[in-house]
């Protein structure tokens, strides 16, 4: 049984107003033991919010590489049907997706814009400027906004405020190959079916994200070094 999924983005430092439909990119990254993953999602105001396409995007990645598995198949941004999910150790794009048996896998319809000249070219770590996909198959559910909390990981800082969302991108990093200030740039536009077509720019961290208790730490040892000083 599908279940329809994400969509969410607001260009940061772009527009404060509020819009119905995309909001803002939003991402989530899990420890994978030698690998971390990231997911990225247009963040969207509601479920009944669809996306349909994502456009001039500019992806970029400093400090680390998109890690593509080997294998003809797997080396791809196109992502591989019943197979690409968010526990890929894998890097893929996705117009939405559907849940089964309790994981998320990209949908059968996504496709590559004419700018995405390397979508089903192997071994490929980069996406070209301005880049596009979208959905083949725009009555499908997989275009409907769903609840965030639907999707495991930690919330990465510098993500759009957003609850639900539609699924565009499943990044992979060998932590081997990834520097303590690595980060992605993830900017572009999302076509939904609601509200304005805004831009949308942000800086991922890759990495662990701290939990509460060691951000409360630190706030506290600020705090002890600025009564030192006084």
């Amino acid at each position: 049984m599908k279940i329809g999924l994400l969509a969410c983005g607001i260009a940061a430092g772009v527009c404060t107003s509020s819009f119905a439909g995309f909001v803002g990119w939003t991402a989530k990254i899990q420890d994978r033991g030698t690998h971390y993953t990231m997911d990225v999602f247009a963040g969207m105001e509601s479920a009944s919010d669809k996306l349909l396409n994502v456009f001039n995007m500019n992806i970029t990645a400093s400090g680390t590489t998109f890690f593509q598995q080997s294998g003809v198949a797997n080396s791809k941004w196109k992502p591989i049907d019943d197979t690409s999910s968010t526990a890929s150790i894998d890097s893929f794009v996705t117009l939405g997706g559907f849940s089964y048996n309790g994981e998320f896998f990209s949908s059968y319809s996504t496709a590559g814009d004419p700018n995405f000249t390397n979508y089903t070219a192997s071994n490929q770590t980069t996406i070209p400027a301005l880049a596009g996909w979208y959905n083949g198959a725009p009555t499908v559910s997989d275009i409907f906004a769903v609840n965030l909390s639907s999707f495991a990981g930690d919330t990465v800082a510098n993500s759009a405020s957003a609850s639900f969302g539609v699924w565009v991108a499943h990044f992979a990093f060998a932590k081997s190959a990834t520097n303590s200030t690595a980060n992605i740039s993830f900017s572009g536009r999302g076509a939904f079916n609601s509200g304005t077509n805004l831009l949308d720019t942000r800086i991922f961290a890759v990495g662990p994200v701290p939990a509460p208790g060691a951000l409360a730490l630190l706030g506290l040892a600020g705090f002890a070094s600025r009564r030192r000083r006084a």
